[in-house]
């Protein structure tokens, strides 16, 4: 481990530089390095890690200084260290980033990694055409950058010039050379997780913990392979080792909490969030968390009030985002799409100061839904119009098709939304985002729900979920079943539905239906019931509620 601190010196400056030994926790070596030129102290200490990590001096082998591994430029350099400045501030300022990287290419093309940097800002910034030149030149110029950085750059390279099955092949290429480069690890990691290549990404992750043990966080990545793969045990004590290793990070816990809440285990879920309270009692996290908590079991003004307290507790954008996008799945559940839709806007306010305009298009998908939900069909449309100009194109080319099945099927439009569908398919498998095949599949169920096959559709939910066991369609299965008059395993499909969410209103409804059709008219009137609490606040507009309380008088009920 190395530490030190950088300080003005009468030359320039002085860095002090202390190499430990990590596992007798004792220092190696302490240097002074003193100097007008920083760059040239960074090769002095190179010198002295090497003899600390006792790399052998290989005379055949030339060490390019610093220097000539970045820029000769030192006006280049100033303005590189101005741009990567802007990108570790509280607010992101990608356009100043943009333009200091411009100067310090402009001053110096064969700055490679400085191209490399404005590539992936331009891309950042939904420019990818203007992404080619720098990426290109970083590609000619890669001999300035680390051996193996090389493989990282071409393959961003093959990403942005759409050619991803090269991308794959480069990464691959990388991590078979040198399969036990973690940065390589790395990086395939993120491939395979595009893939939903699961059981892959956690023996590469086992491989990154053996090679690095003490790196623990990579025990909550490994739990959240485990919990996409519905191995719940396993997950939970991966986290357990975690918390073991780090008793004071809240973080273990609150991943506890939300595996304990997605399969309805909702006191256990409590009890690892007091826990979490008990260290660190005013993080927003913790009262988000609380909330979500509160919301699915029906404890609704408890939901509200906690929302509202980690909105409260907020201190940077990025905090304030998830609290509103928090409160927005409240007003959401409670059929208050106005309010949704008031705070949605909120929070693009709070996300344009620390997130990308393309993560912000990519967030914002989920309202083409909330604009359905409040019959504004329209709106929806213009909203999904407008954020495929903010994404490249193989964003665009499956977020696109995805999103218009979700619109085809709110107009009750089966054959567009099946053409939809189609494009969407062959759009993930040009570019190998395997991750997205139980969405997919999922909204295939939901096209021929909406065509009369229920069969057909219970198949599709039943596969989306063997796909990915975190999915809960089981409102959903439980819906097709009923309409396919098979009403027993439709019952046990809801009360999974409500047993992982007790208080979710839709299912309560499709409960309802089925104890009508079994002529149960207590039953339904009691889940109709349940329905209209929580939609008791729900707009004059929101169909759902309106159909609850006809559904309820035409059961002889009083809302």
């Amino acid at each position: 481990m190395v530490a030190g601190t950088v300080d003005r010196a009468e030359a320039g400056y002085r860095v002090t530089l202390t190499v430990h030994e990590v596992s007798r926790g004792s220092p190696v070596s302490e240097t002074v390095h003193e100097g007008p030129d920083f760059l040239a102290l960074i090769d002095d200490m190179s010198a002295t890690l090497a003899e600390a990590l006792r790399i052998p001096d290989r005379p055949e082998v030339e060490n390019l200084p610093v220097r000539e591994r970045l820029t000769e430029n030192d006006a280049a350099w100033e303005a590189f260290g101005r741009a990567s400045e802007q990108l570790f501030l509280p607010t992101l300022d990608l356009d100043t980033a943009i333009d200091q990287f411009d100067v310090a290419t402009t001053l110096d093309p064969t700055f490679a990694l400085a191209q490399y940097e404005l590539a992936l800002l331009l891309l950042a910034a939904n420019e990818p055409e203007e992404a080619i030149a720098p990426i290109s030149m970083a590609v000619d110029n890669a001999y300035r950058l680390p051996e193996r950085a090389g493989f990282m750059v071409k393959s961003d390279y093959y990403f942005i010039t759409q050619q991803a099955d090269r991308a794959w092949a480069v990464i691959e290429m990388w991590v078979d050379l040198y399969p036990e480069d973690t940065a390589a690890l790395d990086y395939y990691s993120l491939v395979q997780t595009l893939r939903g290549d699961w059981e892959g990404l956690l023996e590469t992750l086992g491989t990154l913990y053996r090679l690095s043990p003490g790196e623990h966080s990579l025990l909550m990545d490994m739990a959240d392979v485990h919990r996409r793969l519905g191995q719940y045990e396993l997950a939970l004590s991966a986290l357990g080792r975690y918390v073991e290793q780090f008793p004071d990070d809240v973080t273990g816990h609150l991943a506890m909490a939300r595996i304990d809440r997605r399969r309805g285990e909702h006191d256990r879920a409590r009890e690892h969030l007091g826990r979490a309270m008990i260290i660190a009692p005013t993080l927003p996290d913790l009262a988000l968390d609380l909330a979500a908590l509160d919301l699915d079991v029906g404890r609704f003004e408890e939901a509200r009030r906690g929302y509202e307290q980690a909105l409260d507790l907020a201190d940077t954008p990025e905090q304030r985002a998830d609290a509103l996008e928090g409160l927005k799945a409240y007003y959401r559940f409670r059929g208050q799409t106005g309010e949704a839709i008031r705070t949605a806007n909120l929070w693009l306010d709070e996300a344009s100061l620390f997130l990308a305009p393309v993560e912000i298009a990519q967030d914002r998908f989920s309202d083409i839904d909330l604009y359905i939900e409040a019959g504004r069909d329209g709106h929806a449309t213009l909203l999904l119009d407008s954020l495929q100009a903010q994404l490249p194109p193989a964003l665009a080319d499956f977020q696109v098709p995805r999103w218009r099945i979700r619109i085809a099927l709110g107009d009750g439009d089966g054959e567009a939304a099946l053409l939809a569908y189609d494009a969407a398919i062959d759009a993930m498998e040009a570019n190998d985002f395997g991750v997205q095949r139980p969405l997919l599949t999922a909204d295939r169920g939901r096209i021929d729900e909406l065509e009369g096959d229920y069969d057909s559709a219970v198949e599709y939910f039943r596969e989306a979920m063997a796909l990915d066991p975190g999915r809960n369609l089981h409102r959903e299965t439980g819906s097709a079943l009923r309409r396919a008059g098979r009403l027993d395993l439709a019952e046990s499909e809801l009360r999974e539905a409500l047993r992982r969410t007790p208080a979710d209103p839709h299912a309560h409804m499709e409960m309802a239906l089925v104890a009508e059709a079994r002529g149960d008219t207590e039953g339904a009137r009691e889940h109709v019931r349940s329905a209209l609490a929580a939609w008791e606040p729900a707009d004059e507009s929101f169909e759902p509620a309106r159909e609850a309380r006809a559904k309820l008088a035409g059961l002889g009920g009083a809302i």
